[in-house]
């Protein structure tokens, strides 16, 4: 099976909380695959999130902004807006 992805997405188990912005609660999720490029999400109901989110998490600074690319019942796909955001040391900080 070929993959449509540019780079490959480490496996992580990595607690996380994705905002809506302003009055909005964020949503807890689960990163289960990260890359640069973008991350898979589990969480209890993939339909809740909006097709643009800011994705927390824990223990990174750094607030990712992404956008949904594919749902599937209690994971989705997203895509960062900005590639240079999630970068390699991000791959390599979520082995920690």
């Amino acid at each position: 099976m070929h993959s449509r992805r540019r780079s490959y997405r480490k496996k992580t188990y990595l607690a996380a909380f994705a905002t809506r912005g302003g009055d909005h609660p964020s949503l807890f999720c689960m990163v289960r695959d990260l890359s640069p490029q973008g991350a898979r999400l589990s969480l209890l109901d993939g339909r809740t999130l909006p097709d643009t989110l800011d994705l927390e998490i824990n223990g990174r600074a750094k607030r990712l902004h992404a956008r949904v690319v594919w749902r599937r019942d209690d994971e989705v796909g997203v895509i960062f807006l900005d590639e240079a955001q999630a970068g390699p040391r991000a791959i390599r900080a979520a082995g920690r």
